[in-house]
């Protein structure tokens, strides 16, 4: 999916990944990376992965080694993005 958001300082480009796997299956660092690479060539502002799920170790570490450019929800933040937007 692609986000915008466009206030005063301008335009701003999220790529989103979303994932439905299983609890004992969590994201890979292949997928993460595969996401910072298309961010990159898209010239993206950040990029989003958003699982029912978790993520390895590894792909966590690579997330804050890339802090700024890609971002991880796992199924604990869905979860309360859920009971935030319910209750709007």
């Amino acid at each position: 999916m692609r986000a915008f958001h466009r206030n005063g300082v301008g335009t701003f480009l999220t790529l989103i990944e979303c994932k439905r796997y299983g609890p004992k299956r969590p994201v890979s660092v292949d997928i993460v990376r595969g996401l910072y690479g298309v961010t990159e060539h898209e010239k993206a502002t950040t990029g989003l992965i958003v699982t029912t799920s978790s993520f390895t170790r590894d792909a966590k570490s690579f997330q804050d080694q890339n802090k700024y450019r890609i971002q991880l929800a796992d199924q604990a933040e869905l979860q309360a993005w859920l009971r935030d937007h319910k209750g709007k």
